[in-house]
């Protein structure tokens, strides 16, 4: 039981290999990478930016018929061998400029051949000094074979296969087992809470009856790498002296410190990763900024009970994983299907999530009354979506280019790009964001992903929110024009607003709990030239809000649509006074919509934005 940092590969450690551009035939065993999804593909990530693994975490790396497909040769190579363990083997096939192959491909953008390698390997000192010195190779390889190989119709391919030399002192590689496990923990609180709280968590894992089968990783953001280790170091040695634990027997978990710089490269531990154990002291905000929402979490007590039959928190917590609020009790078995299917889910793994959500329906019946949504959800997704693009006339695939394929995979609004956009619907959107200036102030009942996108367009963004869990949850990822506030009390959070002037505010948004009390208070906080934007104003229940404004000489516009991550009609209301407002922003055919142009923006290139 020590510090991941000086162990090496041991029979038990679970090797990661990964199929680079793995297409539709991936390696058996490898997790399979490549730009578009598929049955084949376990982590779909554009490889033109960082590689999804972290540093010293991948053990084999196959890449046949794909480097070629990235234009900068120098950042291939470099990530290549930063996600490398030391020692690790890099398995690299690649037409050569020797023969037809490199050129005859319109997708190759770089060209290699067998004088390339020369430049990255030790056997080459000049060539490798020169690439390290003067054009930021930060890596180096050693030559296992290097050789041309003759594939037909005058194409040559070289074959490389390289070994990643690496110190392994200070290389903090990732030792994984068949259960591995992550925490974040706050590494800014006081030491001796984070202190209690890293025993807690090692004692449960150290005596769990499948503690050889436990590998913990413990994100270190925020903190030095060096003082993560010394006080994990000094955590295992507490357990070791005070518990009389054995720290070199073969029943010990592995624990392994986890340095990552960008979300992309938490993609590839998504696969192996089984749950994340929620601590009393966490980094929410790196949760998110890391885009591990949907991953499963479990307590410490669920892991002391029993971890066959972990609780699928996420699926009962999230918009688009529920059972329809059903109130039927699930035995163990159908909740650790459930578990499974939401991981395929994340993995992107949408067919066999079908299956599994299939299975759960057949052995409860009951279920099957009103609908599984991430069955559904996972049916829409399982679809070639490439192919139904590629049979439409470019760009014009609207569940794509709106994002609201994203959102459903997500859950939660985003659009293509999987920036940030309200939770209205899609024709609300693309009125308001026509509509308003970048010295807007905005007052907005509920927060969210609303936040960020008025944050990203407007002066000042005050946003007021009722949930504690969700406050804490979000506010650290809100930049320094946005101002969130935690009121839980039903009135004091509609009348909030009252402690700004009349007509202070742009525009205001009424979401979130006590609807129409907050409308009534908003009545005299608008400028007579802004507008207010009432959210789900199909709900009966917000009927007396409707009719306050309404009463007040408010002028109302409907905007039913789909929303982001789902599949049903909604309706959200504009409310203004000035009719001017109408005629704001620029011609239909000149917009510029964070949710893609339409399609004859697209189709008639005289009309092209």
């Amino acid at each position: 039981m020590i510090n991941n940092s000086n162990l090496s590969e041991t029979e038990t450690s679970k090797l990661i290999r990964v199929d680079l551009g793995c297409g539709t035939h991936k390696e058996k065993d490898f997790i399979g990478v490549d730009i578009v999804g598929g049955d084949q593909v376990d982590v779909v990530a554009d490889l033109n930016k960082k590689f999804p693994f972290p540093d010293n975490s991948v053990d084999v790396i196959k890449a046949h018929d794909f480097i070629e497909h990235l234009p900068d040769r120098i950042k291939t190579m470099n990530e290549l061998w930063r996600i490398c363990k030391p020692n690790a083997i890099v398995d690299i096939i690649v037409p050569s400029t020797d023969g037809r192959g490199a050129f005859q491909d319109p997708t190759h953008v770089s060209f290699w051949n067998i004088n390339s390698f020369m430049y990255y390997c030790q056997e080459y000192p000049v060539y490798l000094a020169g690439c390290q010195s003067h054009y930021g190779f930060k890596g180096e390889f050693s030559i296992v074979s290097l050789e041309n190989v003759e594939s037909g119709n005058n194409v040559i391919h070289v074959k490389a296969i390289l070994k990643a030399i690496k110190s392994e002192e200070n290389s903090y590689q990732l030792n994984l087992r068949n259960i591995n496990l992550i925490i974040f923990p706050d590494w800014n609180q006081d030491q001796e809470l984070l202190f209690e709280q890293l025993v807690k968590v090692c004692q449960v894992i150290i005596n769990h009856p499948k503690s050889s089968e436990i590998a913990l990783l413990i994100d270190t953001q925020n903190t030095k790498i060096e003082d993560a280790e010394f006080l994990l170091a000094d955590v295992l040695m507490n357990l070791i002296y005070e518990d009389n634990i054995e720290g070199d027997d073969d029943k010990s978990p592995e624990f392994n410190l986890l340095r990552i710089q960008s979300p992309d490269e938490y993609k590839g531990l998504l696969s192996v990763l089984l749950a994340r154990i929620i601590l009393e002291g966490e980094k929410e905000n790196v949760i998110s900024q890391q885009q591990l929402e949907n991953l499963p979490s479990l307590t410490l007590e669920e892991l002391r009970n029993d971890p066959l039959n972990i609780t699928v928190l996420t699926l009962t917590d999230s918009p688009s994983f529920n059972l329809n609020n059903s109130e039927e009790i699930l035995p163990p078995e159908t909740e650790n299907i459930l578990l499974k299917a939401e991981q395929l889910f994340v993995q992107q793994k949408f067919t066999e999530a079908v299956e599994l959500y299939r299975q759960v329906i057949l052995e409860n019946p009951k279920l099957a009354t009103h609908g599984l949504i991430p069955l559904a959800h996972s049916l829409i997704l399982s679809l070639d979506w490439q192919e139904v693009s590629r049979n439409l006339p470019a760009g014009i695939n609207y569940l794509e280019t709106s994002g609201w394929l994203n959102s459903l995979y997500l859950s939660k609004p985003v659009n293509q790009e999987t920036q940030p956009i309200p939770w209205y619907t899609y024709p609300a959107i693309e009125f308001i964001e026509d509509k308003i200036d970048n010295n807007f102030r905005i007052f907005e009942y509920g927060s969210g992903n609303s936040s960020l996108w008025w944050a990203q367009r407007v002066a000042k963004v005050i946003s007021i929110e009722s949930d504690g869990n969700w406050f804490e949850y979000i506010k650290g990822n809100m930049p320094s024009n946005v101002e969130i506030n935690l009121i839980e009390d039903d009135f004091k959070y509609a009348s909030s607003i009252n402690s700004y002037e009349d007509h202070y505010f742009d525009v205001i948004i009424v979401d979130g709990i006590n609807r129409n009390q907050c409308a009534e208070f908003a009545l005299s906080k608008v400028k007579d030239q802004g507008f207010i934007i009432f959210d789900n104003t199909d709900d009966h229940r917000y009927a007396e809000g409707v009719k306050i404004l309404l009463e007040n000489g408010f002028t109302r516009i409907d905007f039913y649509g789909m929303i982001p991550s789902y599949l049903y009609k909604n309706c959200t209301s504009i409310f203004f006074k000035d009719i001017k407002l109408l005629s704001r922003g620029g011609l239909p055919s000149e917009k510029r919509s964070c949710l893609g142009r339409s399609c004859f923006q697209i189709t008639n290139p005289a009309m092209a934005i």
